[in-house]
């Protein structure tokens, strides 16, 4: 009997401990660059981005780039105020950036910016990036991850529509007359 309380005091003691355990979570920098992506003439594509800091130990988010095919024209657009890319353009790779010895224009931790916007003559989709952190102690640090997006569908030509329009609204005239002449 005693030999079985100790047992269940054991077991309970070990169920609280795991509990305790796994609901401490570690904190850590990350961030999150999704897009909306929408077809131009002549086989362009425009991506607009926003990046959002989803850092959890209070880390600012200054830099971000992309890697991508190296067969891409990649072409900005417009970066928020405050950023730059003043960085070179590399095969397969460009980078957007703000001081990072200011910060005034960093993205704070839970907080996003957008108005990244590029256009490439290659459909880019999800790409790898790195975001790179200055810590509330003064250091760098850094996460990669995937964008992830959406892309706006094709709007039809204005002439396709009305001929769909004009052809669905035939087919209800000849309805009308045939329940009229019944």
């Amino acid at each position: 009997m005693k030999n079985n309380k100790h047992i269940s005091l054991t077991i309970a003691v070990a169920i609280m401990s795991i509990f305790l355990i796994s609901s401490v979570a570690g904190a850590a920098q990350s961030a999150n660059l999704t897009y909306l992506e929408m077809a131009l003439p002549g086989g362009w594509y425009q991506y607009d981005y926003t990046a959002a800091n989803t850092s959890t130990n209070g880390a600012k988010l200054w830099t971000f780039n992309f890697w991508f095919s190296e067969a891409a024209t990649f072409t900005w657009l417009n970066v928020p105020t405050g950023w730059s890319t003043d960085h070179p353009f590399l095969s397969g790779y460009e980078e957007t950036s703000t001081d990072p010895y200011t910060l005034a224009n960093a993205v704070l931790p839970g907080n996003s910016l957008s108005g990244f916007r590029f256009k490439s003559d290659y459909q880019l989709g999800d790409m790898p990036f790195e975001a790179y952190f200055i810590t509330t102690s003064g250091g760098l640090s850094s996460s990669s991850g995937m964008t992830s997006g959406t892309s706006v569908p094709v709007v039809p030509e204005p002439i396709s529509s009305i001929l769909f329009l004009s052809g669905g609204a035939t087919l209800a005239v000849k309805r009308l007359r045939k329940r009229l002449n019944a």
